[in-house]
């Protein structure tokens, strides 16, 4: 039975909710006004006003859904952000009875809802919606509002959305929580072209198995209590990037400084995402019950069953923006997020470049601006609560802009080399630059080729017409894209990074590797095309951009990746002024100098070029090999380096191997090459991108001689923090 309280108060967290840290107990006392709270037999969901929050009657609603820790709390400091952005913004919490609700299911519903789970909970909440929003009398709705829900409460929206899609005016789904059973579960579909083949691996299925052999035993029920204190601890690694500020962070430092305590000046940033963590979960001191043990197995085996299904991912037709933290390290969010947006009517998708799976925690994200830029904000908001069906499409942006992209190969392997990319934690400068050219205010129309003989090229034709209209890929860019920048010694580590570190932000950068890499069978060809990349040659640029590809261009070419001895960082370009001359004839493309830093330091080399071919047993025997292959040792020999870690002593043969160095990339303003060209010369506007290049890179390196976290043992260090207790930090 569904009851329902109308009545809005301050209220105090019951000790079931009760929290070790004063801090944020504080806040949720003085601050947190239930607006409405209704319950089944199982399950209870409540809206209520979160801390930061400004009441704003006139303002689209907005209600955020929490993801399995069902408290409210992970809003954090995103509440007075979408306030001032023009949100009247709402915060829920739910939980869970001691009933395994049989009886509910028995009682009520019919249809699929009779063998759901989650129809409980989903029954709860709809009763919430329904008194908050809801008109009197079963008249319409009074406010639409947009829903924010993470992880476990994507889940719960798309449920909700699938039984009313009319009552919300938008879904924003952030990690959703559907990756743990969209691979095994016969409900997942089959038919969706978008999903990755990296979508059912390693992270997924070792995520599902937990979760479905936790159902299945019900384990959960019975751990002792020193588990369930100590979970918070081992999962903050998993949920939030190793780099982020909680979101907590800076208030609790103020009160921490105000009540006089010496610990604010040793604060971590891990020691505020496990507080955080820890506030959540309701782990700390005397919060842990028999009750909460129940409650975590109900959410174990909701989980099992995250995917409501293909037939009811259709009837969404809500418009719907699924954001993936691309550092997600407990979900594979971000095929996930192709996935969905393949069987849901009207879905794009955001990346957040550095965000992990509880990316509302961290300090960084400005969750309001990315729903700005995304076409989500509040006037969107607004507009498409004021109509009704299908007109709310015309408000948003393009299917084509190009941060929704999406293509299954750089999805795989961006999710791939995660691990990677956070031992490696590259450091992007210049990231408003990309942002503003993937932005969808920057959309046109594509540009026409100049050649009517050009025709795709069949390296990038990778989608069907019907799946690039969904998909956006980036031959649908609106204009073309040239990043000229610094080739590093071997061309291999920094060029792999820096390809995932533009896709993370919405730009599918293609590179132009040597033809030698594809044409002799090289291992490096097989990774360089994974990443996109084509074989280098004046007709393959002139196609991408043609196509209105971002395109990855490095003038120095093989006189740079095999550069000597003593030639760190040095630019070794042509002296022509070709690729401002290509940039030019196509209109609206852009030209972004970009610099590259870190690579140089990564290898030990033993011998460079000259070294070799000047050798009297090693030159013959290189110039003879290259010979063979139809290629000059002089143009493709690479220099000769040592395996990581071992003094240089060690030769690393066939295939140069890197250590763990940081990168460090610097974008630089775009410069529009007819335009410039029209005020200049090409050759002016060459040295022009020369020079930015140049000063980008010293830029850098003076950065990354002052950075704490170059060498990589400090890093590990930084990693294992968040792993230990407070006091065992070193």
């Amino acid at each position: 039975m569904i009851t329902r309280m109308l009545s809005c108060r301050k209220v105090g967290h019951s000790p079931r909710h009760a929290d070790t840290s004063r801090r944020h107990d504080r806040h949720r006392r003085s601050q947190i006004v239930v607006a409405v709270a209704a319950s089944s037999t199982s399950a209870s969901f409540k809206i209520f006003r979160p801390p930061g929050a400004r009441a704003q009657p006139s303002c689209p609603p907005l209600v955020h859904i929490p993801g399995a820790d069902g408290t409210g709390v992970s809003l954090g400091r995103q509440a007075a952000l979408l306030s001032d952005a023009g949100f009247d913004v709402w915060s829920s919490a739910f939980d869970f009875g001691g009933g395994d609700g049989e009886s509910e299911k028995k009682r009520g519903g019919s249809g699929e809802d009779e063998e759901d789970p989650w129809a409980p909970l989903v029954a709860a909440a709809d009763a919430a919606f329904e008194a908050a929003f809801g008109g009197e009398d079963g008249s319409p709705r009074r406010r639409r509002p947009a829903i924010v829900a993470e992880s476990f409460g994507a889940c719960l929206a798309l449920r909700l959305a699938s039984r009313k899609p009319e009552s919300f005016s938008s879904l924003v789904l952030i990690n959703s929580a559907t990756a743990l059973s969209s691979s095994s579960s016969p409900s997942s579909s089959s038919s969706s072209s978008s999903s990755s083949s990296f979508s059912s691996g390693p992270s997924r299925s070792l995520s599902s198995t937990l979760v479905g052999v936790a159902a299945a035993t019900g384990i959960a029920r019975f751990l002792p209590v020193p588990v369930y204190r100590g979970a918070a601890a081992v999962l903050t690694p998993l949920l939030l990037d190793a780099r982020a500020k909680s979101s907590f962070s800076s208030r609790e430092e103020e009160e921490e400084g105000e009540e006089g305590g010496s610990s604010s000046s040793s604060s971590s940033s891990s020691s505020a995402l496990l507080a955080a963590a820890r506030t959540m979960m309701s782990l700390g001191g005397g919060g842990v019950t028999r009750s909460t043990t129940a409650g975590v197995a109900t959410r174990l085996e909701l989980l099992a069953r995250a995917d409501p299904g293909p037939a009811a991912l259709g009837r969404v037709s809500t418009r719907t923006l699924v954001a993936a933290g691309a550092r997600d390290a407990l979900l594979p969010s971000v095929s996930e997020a192709a996935r969905l947006c393949g069987a849901l009517p009207d879905a794009r998708r955001l990346l957040l470049p550095d965000s992990g799976h509880a990316a509302l925690l961290e300090g960084r994200l400005d969750l309001a601006r990315e729903l700005e830029r995304a076409g989500f904000g509040a006037a969107a908001a607004a507009a498409a609560a004021a109509a009704t069906g299908e007109g709310t499409a015309a408000s948003s942006p393009s299917l084509s802009a190009p941060w929704s992209l999406s293509d299954p190969e750089f999805d795989g392997a961006l999710e791939s080399l995660r691990p990677l990319r956070e031992l490696v934690s590259p450091l992007v400068t210049g990231g408003e630059f990309l942002e503003a050219l993937g932005s969808p205010s920057a959309a046109a129309p594509p540009p026409p080729s100049p050649s009517p003989s050009s025709s795709p090229s069949p390296s990038t034709s990778q989608t069907t017409p019907a799946a690039a209209a969904k998909e956006s890929p980036s031959n649908s860019r609106s204009s073309p894209i040239l990043f000229v920048s610094n080739h590093s010694r071997y061309g291999i580590y920094d060029l792999v990074f820096v390809l995932a570190e533009l896709y993370a932000r919405g730009i599918k950068a293609r590179g132009l590797a040597h033809k030698s890499h594809f044409d002799t069978g090289s291992p490096l060809g097989a990774v360089f095309k994974r990443f996109g990349a084509v074989a280098a040659s004046p007709r393959s640029a002139f196609r991408l951009l043609a196509e209105g590809e971002a395109v990855l261009l490095f003038p120095g070419g093989a006189a740079e990746v095999n550069k000597g001895k003593g030639e760190d960082y040095r630019l070794l370009w042509k002296k022509e002024a070709d690729f401002v001359r290509l940039a030019a004839r196509f209109p609206g493309c852009k030209i972004v100098p970009f610099a590259a830093v870190g690579a140089e330091e990564a290898y030990d080399v033993i011998l460079d070029q000259k070294e070799q071919l000047s050798n009297p047993v090693l030159g013959p025997l290189a110039r003879a090999a290259f010979k063979a292959l139809g290629l000059e040792a002089e143009e493709a020999l690479p220099p000769l380096a040592a395996l990581p870690f071992t003094g240089g002593l060690i030769p690393a043969f066939p295939v140069p191997l890197p250590r763990p160095e940081r990168l460090y990339f610097e974008f630089c303003e775009p410069i529009d090459a007819a335009e410039m060209i029209r005020n200049t010369s090409p050759e002016e506007t060459y040295a022009r991108v020369r020079s930015e290049v140049e000063a980008a890179i010293e830029r850098q390196r003076a950065v990354r001689a002052a950075d704490p976290l170059r060498p990589t043992s400090a890093r590990l260090r930084e990693a294992a923090k968040r792993f230990l207790p407070r006091r065992l930090e070193f």
